[in-house]
């Protein structure tokens, strides 16, 4: 008997039968396309973890080239600062040239107009 109090039909049950046998069927199917999508996923992801670690940076090969770099970086700021040591102590010195130089243009001056 149905819950409204109708008797179903043999046929209504044999119809009833046959949709969920169909849908059985398909959500089994479904369901092995999804373990089959999250094993080919995970060989995926396997395999990318796998070339991922292959190419991986070791750290005492990561601190050498580190430290090249480093090394590099610290040359090239030495030839700077010995680059700008030599003009500044050329600088001084002519400076130091100019001053004299004016000042024995001053002394001369004084003398020679206060004669």
């Amino acid at each position: 008997m149905s819950p409204n109090g109708r008797r179903i039909s043999d046929q209504q049950i044999q119809n009833d039968h046959d949709l969920l046998t169909t849908f059985r069927a398909e959500v089994n199917t479904k369901l092995e396309r999804v373990i089959t999508d999250v094993a080919n996923l995970a060989d995926t992801v396997t395999q990318r973890v796998s070339a991922l670690e292959a190419e991986k940076l070791d750290k005492a090969v990561f601190e050498q080239w580190r430290r090249e770099d480093l090394d590099k970086g610290n040359l090239d700021r030495e030839k700077r600062i010995r680059r700008l040591e030599s003009w500044g102590y050329s600088a001084i010195g002519a400076l130091a040239f100019l001053q004299i130089v004016s000042l024995i243009i001053g002394i001369y001056s004084f003398f020679h107009f206060h004669q």
